[in-house]
């Protein structure tokens, strides 16, 4: 992904409709904490925000290495959806799945969904 991509500037005019719901949901999630964040928190979140950036660059519609697969994106669509019905439970199980099947392709962005989800 661009170095420079973060949650906030990450270009995402490529995401399939269907998937818009996971940057929109990480997208409010992460805004809520970086809005009181400071500190080390805040650095913590600064680092997140790049991987996340990144990982909303590879979510626009395309084929190979430098994108998501529909799998991945249909999992990370249901992941969003249950975390933003507060349903800790399915957002475990599908950060599980993801990680367990897919690690290979989410490896770089991976970890740090990961913790956004446990803030």
């Amino acid at each position: 992904p661009p170095l420079d991509a973060t949650v906030s500037n990450a270009d995402t005019s490529g995401v399939r409709p269907q998937h818009r719901v996971v940057v929109e949901t990480i997208a409010n999630r992460f805004d809520a904490l970086a809005a009181g964040a400071t500190g080390m928190r805040k650095k913590e979140l600064d680092g997140i925000s790049t991987k996340i950036g990144g990982m909303f660059v590879f979510l626009n519609e395309g084929e190979g290495e430098t994108h998501i697969s529909p799998p991945v994106c249909d999992q990370l669509a249901r992941l969003s959806e249950a975390w933003a019905a507060g349903d800790a439970n399915a957002v475990n199980a599908h950060l599980l799945y993801i990680s367990t099947r897919h690690w290979e392709e989410c490896a770089y962005w991976f970890p740090a969904l990961k913790r956004l989800t446990k803030l």
